[in-house]
């Protein structure tokens, strides 16, 4: 016996390794097979590339990796394109490798993104319009978004209307170069944090916060502007920027800046000092800046010819400027420089400001209106006569006055002059350099005693060269009170208490100047009681006077503000809500909307944009924006007309597709011949339009023969037979062939002298001679004797048939005529009107319960249309009752009407859900329509136990007072512990213990069978018992985490080698244990 178990083992084993040799070829072979894997698209999902996705009800598109992968690829457009606008949330599950640009463009309803670091850029997939019109998005999580090496961020978030901020937080922009556009009308943007490590470097930042009306401050430090050339409207636009300091920033490479701060109109400060530039174009760099105040170029150098035409045009707030930064020689076009700058009173130009290369000057100070003073070293430059100079100094653009408060002038006729006789009798603005006078103005005298005021001005230094004038003006508003005199002295005006005088000294020659100004004019008062000449209001305080007793004068003093008084009403605007002072309309507690979700109001069609309302619930103001207009869809056949051909949209009927005909070779349809013209066409390749043409008639080709008839003589066309050249004939004398005898007739004859031809003419007898001309009546016709007048030949007339002359119609008669053969007397009769031939009546306004319907029937003949009413139907209510929370009622089947409504009649509450634990239901039914209305009865609450219940399927705490399972779940188990072993005869048993509740799951170990590799003689059962049930345990999860880690793949050979691979493994195994307990026995 034992020999034959050891024959036995050493089979097993052999053939146990020939499966293992072969198994193991297998595997080689399958291993070194190329695989590919197949991707499967979940059901209800669509397939994208190596990705799937879809849109859900709630308007959310979801993509993710096909086939449960780790890793996706999409394709290279949306497929999701006709959704684009519906979308409001993106949930990118896993890594997808994006492969176009535009990734979300044009989503005007995107709330939220999730996963956006889940993004990943492609070859051809770049950063440009990644968020572009995302009108609807208010915020962005951009945390672990990968920029890296992608050199553009080209109007990534252009329109994006709701965007209040944007943290960049750790994205690396050491790449980006392209900035254009980048934030471009992101109306509620406020803020814009850039990284600090991987810092952006741009190259053009043009555009980028175009806009921005939000935007009141931005922190730029941590851009490297190094490599930038083009801010070119940077800014341009940004309503609500206030101040930007620029000083820090490394713009040695800047050549544009046109429009960089135009139409910033609450911008008030901008620092650009200590700058190194080139700068080309600052073309409106500050145009439309109403507000600016400062612009500090300081220690700044600008190396290269610029173009600053306008560049501070409209800068009405701004009142010095010191332009030293731009050096000689630099400017090739200043048009309108400081046009409109109505509060520049001072400026500093460099030597040289107009380059010999500038092309115009026009209108430069136009509207300077404060400026007084125009620097002595500006000139015109050596092109001064081919430089265009229109209106330089010019207070509007039209006229040619001079700046309205300018006053340093000189007179002389020095080379070096400005080309502008404004002032007459020889005076020109000239540059020459002048001496500056000083001295001093003294007041003498005591108004309010009566005693004349003088000024009298001395200058500390004598100018005996010089013709000295001496002209005075009021300090307070630079108002001229006297004229240009040789005296020092000047009388001050009454009423000049408070104020203060100064004198303009000039000489002929131009060599000297002066301005002195003198003290203000004091009194010894003797006031009475303060009145109040201006009230004080909420931000402004009011004035009041009190007046000297002596002299009359008046001082003024001021009274504080009371502060403001705020309505408890909400006044809004586009940018919030505030509470207006009732008094002055300040805005107090301000704050902005805080917006409802869009409501479409108005849906969009082919041609015409549809609208949508959100509203602040706050203060009620309403926001309205356009839905884009749909587009146009257009069907097959085409509609023409003699000019062109074109298709309709078969949504709203406009013509789409718009173009000419164009034709094949014309074909000739009818030959033109002698007298007619022919036709010929050809129809449109495109629409199958015809369009004909008319061949012109051929000329006859007459006989030579004339051919003749009693009246007329014609030659006959040989082509057509046509009469040519027809005529009436030209006859001779009458030539007598038979004398006429009482009562025969003679016969004469006369010959046509064109064509030959010989009429004949009967000789009347000696008795009645006929006139040859036929008269009649209704009855007969007769000819008359030229003699006697009596009737001769009378005969009844000889009547056609009746022809129709005008058709009878439906109410009106016609007529019909018929013609006697020989003397051409018409007889006329009516016929009579036929009277209409209706169709069938047919509804055309259908009848209502109210209302009376329309039905019609039409003439068959002539289209009239005759209409009688439709009796109304009348109500048909139903037998049921209708009801709701307010009453019941029957309903008309066919209207809204309704009938016999009253208010619910209920009976007693009856109890519908017993009270328990948990709240009751009691309810109440109509004893009309059975309507049943609920109420609640509260419950008593559950009291739970404070030990645990179990059973098989998990625990729970049992409420004292009902059936309910408080807490209910699942076990949580330890470990399984053998609490018997088995044997050969008995079955053991293991337990485990749920560690919440303590409740044992036992489970019996089946008893053990002869050859079991756990059973041996001499060994432990117990242990046995438990090593193969561990075994056992560890062989079913290794199995299933062997299963869960095998790869779906559509390989059938690596199926093979998953089988072959167990097989060798169990069957080592297997051969292994058998030998072992063989060599044991």
């Amino acid at each position: 016996m034992e020999l034959r178990l050891r024959q036995f083992a050493g089979r097993f084993t052999r053939i146990a390794a020939f499966v293992f040799i072969a198994c193991a070829l297998l595997l080689c072979a399958a291993a070194l097979m190329p695989t590919q894997k197949a991707y499967a698209v979940t059901d209800g999902w669509n397939e994208w590339g190596t990705c799937e996705w879809q849109i859900d009800d709630q308007n959310c598109l979801t993509i993710r990796p096909a086939d449960n992968g780790t890793e996706g690829e999409t394709g290279q457009e949306r497929p999701w394109e006709s959704s684009v606008r519906i979308i409001e949330k993106v949930v990118i599950e896993k890594p997808i490798v994006g492969n176009i640009s535009g990734f979300f463009q044009g989503c005007a309803s995107l709330k939220a993104v999730e996963g956006l670091a889940n993004l990943e850029f492609g070859n051809d997939f770049y950063a440009d319009s990644l968020f572009q019109g995302c009108s609807s998005l208010e915020s962005v999580d951009l945390r672990g978004l990968n920029l890296e090496g992608q050199s553009s961020l080209f109007r990534a978030f252009d329109g994006c209307t709701s965007l209040k901020s944007i943290d960049f937080g750790d994205v690396n922009l050491a790449s980006v170069q392209l900035m254009v556009g980048t934030f471009s009308g992101c109306t509620s943007l406020e803020e814009v944090i850039f990284p600090k490590e991987n810092a952006l470097r741009p190259t053009n930042c043009s555009e980028m916060f175009q806009e921005c009306t939000s935007l009141s401050t931005i922190d730029l430090s941590r851009i490297d502007f190094s490599n930038t050339s083009d801010i070119a409207t940077m800014f341009g636009q940004c309503a609500n920027l206030k101040s930007i300091d620029m000083s820090s920033w490394n713009l040695s490479r800047l050549e544009r800046a046109d429009g960089a701060f135009n139409w910033c109109t609450s911008l008030e400060e901008v620092n650009m000092s200590g700058l190194n530039l080139y700068l080309e174009d600052a073309q409106d760099m500050f145009s439309g800046c109403a507000k600016l105040k400062k612009v500090d170029l300081s220690g700044t150098k600008i190396h290269l010819p610029s173009v600053t035409r306008y560049m501070f045009s409209g800068c009405a707030s701004l009142e010095s400027l010191d332009l030293s930064a731009f050096g000689s020689n630099h400017l090739l076009d200043a048009e309108g420089m400081f046009r409109g700058c109505e509060q520049l009173k001072d400026i500093t130009l460099p030597d040289g400001f107009i380059g010999q290369n500038c092309s115009s000057v026009n209108y430069m100070f136009v509207s300077c209106d404060s400026l007084t003073v125009i620097p002595s070293n500006f000139t015109f430059g050596n092109m001064s006569d081919s430089l265009e100079k229109v209106n330089v100094f010019s207070f509007n653009n039209f006229g040619n006055w001079p700046i309205g408060n300018l006053e340093t002038y000189y007179y002389g006729t020095d080379s070096n002059v400005i080309n502008y006789d404004w002032a007459g009798n020889n005076r020109k603005l000239v540059t020459s350099q002048t001496s500056e006078l000083t001295g001093t103005v003294a007041i003498a005298g005591d108004p309010c005693e009566g005693v004349t005021l003088k000024a009298t001005a001395t200058l500390d230094a004598s100018c005996n060269d010089a013709q000295l004038r001496y002209q005075w003006f009021d300090a307070s508003n630079d108002q001229q009170v006297s004229e240009v005199t040789d005296s020092v002295t000047f009388t001050i005006p009454e009423d000049s208490l408070g104020k203060s005088f100064y004198c303009v000294v000039t000489d002929a020659s131009g060599k000297y100047t002066s301005s002195l100004k003198s003290n203000t004019v004091t009194a010894n008062h003797a006031f009475g009681e303060w009145e109040v000449t201006k009230e004080a209001t909420c931000t402004e305080a009011g004035s009041q006077v009190h007046t000297c007793e002596k002299c009359s004068y008046q001082e003024t003093e001021t009274i504080p503000a009371k502060g403001h008084s705020y309505s408890t009403d909400w006044t809004s605007d586009a940018s919030g809500h505030w509470h207006a002072c009732g008094v002055c309309g300040t805005k107090g507690d301000y704050a902005g909307h805080v917006l409802t979700e869009w409501t479409t109001t108005k849906e969009p069609t082919c041609t015409e944009p549809g609208e949508e309302k959100r509203s602040c619930p706050t203060c009620g103001y309403e926001e309205t924006k356009e839905i884009a207009a749909l587009n146009h869809e257009v069907g097959d056949e085409w509609n023409s007309d003699a000019t062109h051909h074109w298709k309709d949209c078969i949504h709203c009927g406009e013509s789409v597709i718009d173009d000419d005909h164009n034709y094949g070779d014309w074909t000739v349809t009818k030959q033109p011949t002698c007298t007619e013209d022919g036709e010929q066409k050809h129809s449109c390749q495109t629409c199958g339009w015809e369009e004909t043409e008319v061949i012109p008639a051929t000329s006859h080709t007459p006989s030579d023969e004339w051919s003749h008839n009693a009246t007329d003589h014609w030659h006959v066309c040989q082509n057509c037979q046509a009469e040519v050249d027809k005529a009436a004939h030209t006859f001779g004398q009458w030539i007598t062939v038979t004398e006429p005898g009482e009562f025969t007739p003679g016969e004469k004859v006369r010959t046509c002298e064109v064509c030959g031809y010989e009429e004949r003419a009967e000789i009347p007898g000696t008795g009645h001679v006929s006139d040859r001309q036929w008269h009649f009546d209704g009855t007969n016709h007769w000819n008359l004797c030229t003699d006697c007048g009596n009737q001769i030949n009378v005969e009844a007339h000889d009547f056609g048939e009746w022809t129709v002359d005008i058709p009878a119609g439906c109410t009106t008669d016609g007529t019909e005529i018929r013609t006697c053969a020989t003397c051409g007397y018409e007889q006329t009769q009516t016929i009579p009107a036929t009277g209409h031939i209706y169709g069938e009546w047919i509804v055309t306004t259908e009848p209502t319960c109210t209302e009376e319907g329309v039905e019609s029937r039409t003439c068959e003949n002539c289209g009239n249309t005759e209409t009688r009413a439709v009796d109304e139907l009348g109500h048909n209510f139903s037998a049921d009752w209708s009801s709701d929370a307010n009453g019941h009622r029957h309903e008309c089947t066919r209207c809204d009407a309704v009938a016999d409504e009253a208010a619910h009649t209920f009976g007693d509450w009856q109890v519908k859900q017993a009270v328990g634990c948990t709240d009751g239901i009691e309810a109440r039914y109509c004893t009309v329509c059975n309507y049943e209305e609920t109420r609640t009865i509260p419950g008593a609450g559950h009291q739970p136990a404070s030990e645990w219940s179990s059973d098989a399927s998990g625990h729970w705490h049992a409420c004292a007072n009902c059936d309910d399972r408080l807490d209910l779940a699942e076990h949580t188990f330890g470990d399984w512990t053998v609490t018997a072993d088995p044997t050969g005869e008995t079955a053991g048993s293991k337990e485990r213990t749920c560690e919440v509740c303590g409740y044992k799951d036992v489970v019996e170990i089946p008893t053990l069978t002869p050859g079991d590799p756990s059973t041996g003689e001499g060994g432990d059962v117990g242990e046995s018992s438990e090593q193969g049930s561990s075994e056992q345990e560890n062989g079913e999860e290794a199995a299933a985490e062997e299963a869960d880690a095998t790869p779906q793949t559509s390989d059938p050979l690596g199926v093979v080698a998953s089988l072959m691979a167990g097989i060798v493994l169990i069957s080592a195994a297997t051969a292994l244990v058998t030998r072992k307990k063989m060599l044991r026995r």
